[in-house]
């Protein structure tokens, strides 16, 4: 059985002159992704930039470990995870653009402030409304990655 190309292999087949960045992180360490799941996420990343022509391929397998819980990277991550569109909807990262709803800025200002609430309460506590009324609109939503239960 032939194995799918590894990510390194990939970059050299496919003729794009706009670079892609890919950023990874140690999900499998937050337990949102077990070490394998996290692996075929990467390749699907890779897989995803270069049905969509990219020649060139900067990936960052990750920016540091995400633990302690309070550990500052966990704001760009949420950050990132919720305005990048998922790489295999091609008409998604095509049109994708910074411009956002107002509405959609203060789901963002509310999802980091929840995330800067869990991350350290103690120096946050004015967080804690927009957390709860952030955590609580969004219970069955995939955002409730970043919060541990027993931070909660």
């Amino acid at each position: 059985m032939n194995s799918p190309p590894t990510p390194r292999a990939l970059w050299r087949v496919v003729p794009h002159e706009s670079p892609a960045l890919l950023l990874g992180r140690y999900l499998s360490a937050l337990d949102v992704l077990c070490a394998e799941e996290e692996r075929r996420l990467h390749l699907r990343m890779f897989h995803g930039v270069a049905r969509l022509a990219h020649r060139f391929v900067v990936f960052k397998p990750h920016l540091g470990r995400l633990t302690p819980y309070q550990n500052s990277d966990r704001i760009p991550v949420a950050i990132v995870d919720t305005l990048l569109p998922d790489v295999d909807d091609a008409s998604a990262v095509h049109s994708w653009s910074l411009t956002r709803s107002m509405e959609e800025h203060q789901e963002l200002a509310d999802l980091i402030a929840a995330v800067g609430f869990g991350r350290q309460p103690d120096l946050h506590p004015r967080l804690r409304a927009t957390a709860e009324r952030h955590l609580a609109s969004h219970a069955d939503d995939p955002v409730r990655r970043y919060f541990h239960r027993r931070r909660l």
